[in-house]
Parts: C-alpha cells; structure tokens; sequence
C-alpha cells in the first residue's frame, strides 16, 4: 500500500521538479506570471511498473532585488514557495535556486492519507543568443518525505538536471519548454528508479 501511495503522491507532486527558468533575475519591482503544463513518466525498478503523469501549475515570481527573486509555486494537491539568487558571468549567465513545498493526499483512489515534503536545490547556466532566445541547462537535486497520518515515514534523494529554451515575444511574454530527467539517488520517494518530464511554460511580466 505504501509503495502505491507514494507513487500516487509523486504523480501529484510532480510539479515540485519542473524549472521553467533562465539564470537572469526578474528585475527589481517586476512580478512574472507563468502557467505550465507537462506530461511525464515515473519508473518504479522495484515494482517494474511505469506510470505516466501529466499536471498543471501556476507561479509568480517577484523581483525583490537587482540580482534575487521569489517564487510561489501552486499545483494540485500543493504549493512551493521558492527563491532564485543569480551570481553574474559574462557569456553565461549563473544562478542558483531553492525551494520548499509539499502536498497533501487523502484516503481513496489507491491512495492513502499522508503528507508529502520536498526540497530542492538548483544550479541554472543560460546562454542568452539573441534577445528573443535563451538557452539554459543545470543540474537538480530533490529530496522528499511521505508521512501517512496512521504514521511511519519514508524518504528519498532525486538527482537529476534540465534544459529548456526561452523565446520572448511580444515584449512582455515568454515561452519556455522544457525537458528534466532525474533518478533515485537513495530511499523510494516518490519512486525508486526514474522521473521523465516534458512540459512547457509561458508567462508575462508586468
């Protein structure tokens, strides 16, 4: 039962892996909004079972100073409050990323009545072509605990990475797809094995 539940819990916490992101900052006093939506894969070794998964969720993100900015993160069953912190570079562009978050799932479905925490650690390098174009690459590392409320616990360590490309247009609109692939480092959240993701986001800032 336990195995089932976690991997249920992963399908509707999946978007805690997405990044949707570039190394630049939102500038200082700018909000972006963004609404995403992907399609993925979760491969579980132990029960040679593949799942898919598919989702949407809805963020906005807050320049609060020249070179940082927060993010809030909503997706069904859960939210994630995060914040990206951009280091320089000339050519390349840096930063690195934190987030928290989690989701809640009740009895039924397959499923059991538990609570589900991430955090997540992200590096980002963009190489910035054009105005209009921006590509960016890093490297993820999740880790997660499912805590049913009849209690108990389990963990588990992701380490994966991503790549997208960010097209503006319009002025104020961006357009980022974006492929991530992760795999159990340690423990069995949400999966032991593998996570696939395919998914794209577009935002405007204001």
């Amino acid at each position: 039962m336990w195995r089932r539940s976690l991997i249920v819990v992963g399908l509707a916490g999946c978007g805690s892996l997405s990044t949707y992101r570039t190394a630049e900052p939102i500038a200082r006093g700018h909000t972006r909004y963004d609404l995403a939506v992907d399609v993925g894969s979760f491969r579980d070794r132990d029960q040679d079972t593949r799942t898919p998964a598919a989702h949407v969720e809805l963020a906005a993100r807050r320049g609060v100073t020249a070179t940082t900015d927060v993010t809030l993160k909503l997706y069904v069953p859960g939210a994630e409050l995060g914040v990206q912190h951009a280091l320089g570079g000339g050519r390349w562009r840096w930063a690195i990323a934190a987030a928290l978050g989690g989701a809640r799932t009740k009895e039924g479905g397959g499923s059991t009545d538990a609570l589900y925490g991430h955090l997540r650690l992200t590096a980002l390098a963009t190489r910035r072509t054009s105005p209009r174009w921006a590509f960016t690459v890093g490297p993820v590392v999740t880790g997660g605990v499912f805590a049913p409320r009849a209690g108990g616990h389990a963990e588990g360590l992701l380490l994966g990475g991503f790549a997208n490309a960010a097209w503006r247009f319009g002025g104020c609109w961006q357009l980022v797809p974006e492929l991530s692939l992760h795999v159990t480092a340690a423990g069995e959240v949400p999966v032991r094995g593998t996570v696939a993701q395919l998914g794209v986001a577009v935002g405007r800032t204001w």
